[in-house]
């Protein structure tokens, strides 16, 4: 007893009493102070569209009258500082061995009892500010939700271990969770790590200026001025460029010198975000569990139980292909209401810019005998050329003659535009085509796609939730149909096979849902 008592000291807030006799209403320690002015400033942040007029009438006063502008700031600085402190007061956690409570709230109160079965994954998130002091944010989310269902916002890393650890083995009791732990880490496998070379590639070949531009927006104007005066210094004065009196050639040369620049820019911005995201990333293999971790300045680690795997994807750019790298993305269970296509790293496990060799290795490990790139994929129906043609490619070829005849008000050159448009515009509905193919035995549904680049993607069969036919005249006539697979993370769509393939997959697909007896979860 006494052991036990100095283990719940010692982890500050995992004293995990029985499952009726809930332990006191525990405080936070003073440093999520930080992560609840923090989160003030977010919000502030995420209301910029709203905020618009008083940041322009902030403007004003500061031009005008300094010590007014000097007396808002230290009012809004003041505001601030006690939401963060009431927060923090309101702030209160207990825990169990069957479920979490969680207070919270100053305007708006409210109070979370969240079981430890519903509870689909916990991400550590470990941001700057308390790494110097032990602590991390302990996240969890559910099936159910399509966002975090709770957190608590600061917690020793080492409890959150330890009650992460109960969590996932539904161990009753400390001990037993001390004892499981240390039975998963003698499994612990690490399954591959990414250096800062790794990163410069997936930075290269995948865009993440987002982030970077996201981030700059309130200095658009400031960047702006600064690389005007850079240019003038370089010789070109931006102010001074008139397309009517400079050669042909000089705007060419000054157009080209330009997008270079951009691109070199851009280049950078990309590898800059990727290195921050994915610094010192690991992947391990915890038992029967994928656990990630990365991050530069906020650590975070996402766990991911292999039976919520429902897809996985390789994933190559057209510069991947070159650079011969993979992305590798393990999908789980998305919440109800959340974008499929987004990238929220806490639905995935991104592992980026593998060579061929690594890729093999770990989708082997995921789904063994799954060899995504060696399959003899089926070619989908050609007719889905014309139907690429006619919905996208066509349109758009008639918005850039029209837009080019309204420009140069020249008919001839609009012809030529458009005749330039829709022969493009056929050779990337004939590409997407030749990326089209699907392949199915008794374990996998398997597919590939893409335009300049190319994805294999790989689900089980007792894996789909529901199966959608689609028929149109035109298709009926030629027996054709397109076929969705309902996932728990995606809805993967099969457009234009033959009716008796889809039948075929579909009568595989439900068979083994009704008859293997094993969970989609």
């Amino acid at each position: 007893m006494k052991e036990q008592n100095n283990v719940a000291q010692s982890a500050n807030s995992s004293t995990i009493q029985s499952g009726k006799q809930l332990g006191p209403w525990l405080k936070l320690p003073p440093i999520a102070l930080a992560y609840f002015a923090l989160a003030v400033v977010k919000k502030f942040a995420g209301q910029l569209e709203m905020l618009i007029p008083l940041i322009f009438a902030g403007y004003s006063i500061a031009k005008n009258n300094v010590t007014a502008f000097f007396v808002l700031s230290v009012l809004l600085i003041c505001v601030t500082m006690v939401y963060s402190v009431l927060s923090f007061i309101a702030y209160r956690y207990r825990l169990s061995d069957q479920n979490i409570e969680i207070r919270s709230g100053v305007i708006q109160k409210s109070q979370i009892n969240l079981p430890f079965e519903r509870i689909q994954n916990i991400k550590l998130v470990q941001p700057i500010y308390y790494r110097w002091t032990g602590y991390c944010c302990m996240e969890f989310d559910t099936a159910g939700s399509a966002k975090n269902e709770a957190s608590i916002v600061a917690i020793k890393l080492t409890s959150a271990e330890q009650f992460k650890q109960s969590i996932m083995t539904n161990a009753p009791t400390q001990q037993s969770a001390q004892a499981d732990a240390q039975k998963s880490k003698s499994a612990d496998r690490l399954l591959i790590k990414r250096n800062l070379y790794d990163l410069a590639l997936h930075g290269l070949t995948n865009n993440r200026i987002w982030i970077v531009l996201g981030a700059a927006a309130p200095f658009y104007a400031d960047i702006g001025a600064y690389v005007a005066s850079v240019l003038s210094r370089w010789g070109i004065d931006l102010s001074q460029i008139n397309l009517k009196i400079q050669s042909d050639l000089s705007v060419v040369l000054m157009v080209l010198t330009l997008t270079m620049m951009i691109l070199l820019l851009i280049a950078l911005l990309s590898i800059i975000s990727a290195i921050i995201t994915h610094y010192d990333f690991t992947l391990e293999k915890v038992s029967a569990r994928y656990v990630r971790r990365s991050g530069l300045f906020t650590k975070r680690e996402v766990s991911m139980p292999l039976r919520r795997l429902q897809l996985t994807l390789y994933q190559q750019d057209w510069l991947d292909l070159i650079l011969k790298r993979v992305n590798i993305v393990f999908q789980q269970n998305a919440n109800v209401g959340e974008n499929l296509s987004n990238t929220n790293l806490s639905r995935k496990i991104l592992v980026p810019s593998v060579t061929y060799d690594e890729a093999d290795l770990l989708i082997d490990d995921a789904m063994p005998n799954a060899n995504l790139k060696h399959y003899h994929y089926k070619h989908v129906s050609r007719r889905l050329i014309v139907r690429l043609w006619l919905q996208f490619w066509l349109p758009l070829a008639i918005m850039v003659s029209v837009g080019t005849y309204l420009i140069a008000k020249s008919l001839l050159l609009s012809i030529i535009m458009l005749a330039c448009a829709g022969g493009i515009g056929s050779l990337a509905a004939i590409l997407s085509w030749y990326r089209w193919g699907y392949y199915e035995d008794p374990q996998y549904v398997c597919f590939r796609r893409g335009f300049l680049g190319r994805d294999f993607g790989c689900f089980l069969h007792y894996k789909v939730q529901q199966v959608r036919l689609h028929e149109s005249w035109l298709m009926k006539r030629h027996k054709l149909c397109s076929l969705s697979f309902v996932l728990a993370s995606q809805t993967i769509k099969i457009p234009y096979i033959p009716i008796t393939a889809a039948r075929k997959m579909i009568n595989r697909s439900l068979s083994q849902v009704e008859h293997s007896g094993q969970s989609w979860m």
